[in-house]
């Protein structure tokens, strides 16, 4: 949201994209973990990985994917890159400086209280390393989804270790393809998304208190016949989740429930209470003066045709 839109777009390329390694260092990897690489003959046992494709699936900045065979279905193979953790911490070392002098050069900016924005995205990142950490994300949304698995699945573990990570495919169309096709999307098959996709958000910040942190369409996929031939939504990438503080909640309900109501005013007290710090050079009465200006045109409250993700970019470039 602070970033310009055609950046945004450029770097969501990356999303699934990014550079990937070497079939040789996925197999090592795999072997490392524990895993047994059946190699197409009879005496392949039940619980082996065979049939990988060498070409991934995808690539991303932690990790690459790789259709594979195991115990008689498709599975996706996970496998981290290489030396990815050093170069993290060489980056966030990098990031930590660089916010640290924004804060400390540049009072007008300290608003944006940038090294704990840093350390926040830091405790993220790191912990996307471990594998097992979004094993333990993933089992954790398939309880709290447990009872709507009728349109509404996330894939089921079958391996874990902090370098690999093995689990179900799950096939049906991704959200970004649905976005480029545009108008030619069904109607009904586009209010399923929209809406089951609020559902799913919702519960995840009202009731649970345990939010996917990475929910943008790539790690979104639609089926038109799931369970019991319905359609079916499938959130994947657990690797980012987050529990909100009470303070933090109860500022998130409220910056929804102030969209809602067509209130700029609560929109900008909100939103400057999520980065508020004593001393911080922001001119907070500027801010809502601009932000009641915007609202007025652009955000009159549900039922009015509010586009919530439009009006909180142009909120964070005021």
């Amino acid at each position: 949201d602070l970033l310009p839109v055609t950046l945004c777009l450029l770097l969501s390329r990356l999303q699934s994209g990014a550079p990937t390694h070497s079939l040789d260092h996925t197999l090592a990897v795999m072997k490392a973990a524990g895993l047994q690489i059946a190699d197409g003959r009879a005496s392949a046992q039940p619980g082996d990985i065979s049939d990988l494709e060498a070409r991934p699936l995808a690539s991303g900045s932690i990790a690459q994917v790789h259709l594979a065979q195991c115990r008689g279905q498709v599975v996706v193979v996970k496998v981290r890159h290489p030396r990815v953790d050093e170069e993290l911490m060489l980056d966030f070392e990098l990031l930590v400086r660089a916010a640290h002098a924004l804060h400390t050069w540049i009072p007008p900016l300290r608003w944006l209280n940038a090294p704990s924005t840093v350390s926040q995205f830091e405790t993220a990142m790191t912990g996307q390393c471990d594998l097992s950490q979004e094993a333990r994300h993933l089992q954790a949304f398939r309880h709290n989804f447990r009872r709507k698995t009728s349109w509404m699945a996330f894939p089921k573990v079958l391996f874990a270790s902090p370098a690999v990570l093995v689990e179900t495919f799950e096939p049906g169309e991704l959200a970004t393809d649905l976005a480029r096709r545009g108008t030619e999307v069904d109607r009904d098959e586009a209010h399923f998304i929209i809406a089951r996709g609020e559902d799913v958000y919702l519960q995840m910040l009202l009731v649970d208190n345990f939010m996917h942190a990475d929910l943008h369409p790539g790690n979104m996929v639609y089926r038109s016949a799931g369970v019991l031939g319905k359609p079916q939504l499938v959130i994947l990438d657990g690797g980012m989740a987050a529990k909100l503080t009470a303070d933090e909640q109860r500022n998130f309900i409220g910056l929804l429930q102030a969209f809602g109501d067509g209130d700029g005013g609560a929109v900008a007290e909100r939103i400057l209470d999520f980065s508020r710090r004593p001393g911080a050079g922001r001119d907070a009465e500027g801010f809502k003066k601009e932000v009641k200006a915007m609202c007025a045109q652009k955000c009159r409250g549900y039922g009015t045709g509010l586009d919530i993700g439009f009006v909180l970019r142009d909120t964070m470039q005021l």
